[in-house]
């Protein structure tokens, strides 16, 4: 399956965490696909979040193949990314 995400110019830029639960369990459901690209729909927020080697990234509902937000993936060892 092959999904086209389009992104406009950066907005802005800082630095911000998720809860390390919601971290923890997100990196227990990536680590036990292959390849390491998991889907997670949030309902109540109406966004679609992409987890793969590079980036996590969360599509609104309303902008289905627009990127709203893009988080860089990190706690991965270097030798766990892929690079294209």
């Amino acid at each position: 399956m092959e999904i086209t995400c389009y992104r406009n110019a950066i907005h802005t830029q800082e630095t911000r965490t998720l809860p390390a639960d919601v971290y923890n369990l997100a990196l227990t459901l990536w680590h036990r696909t292959q390849p390491h690209t998991l889907f997670v729909p949030i309902r109540p927020m109406q966004y679609l979040a992409i987890l793969d080697d590079e980036e996590w990234i969360f599509l609104d509902g309303a902008r289905k193949c627009w990127v709203d937000i893009a988080q860089e993936a990190v706690g991965l060892e270097e030798s766990q990314r892929k690079f294209s």
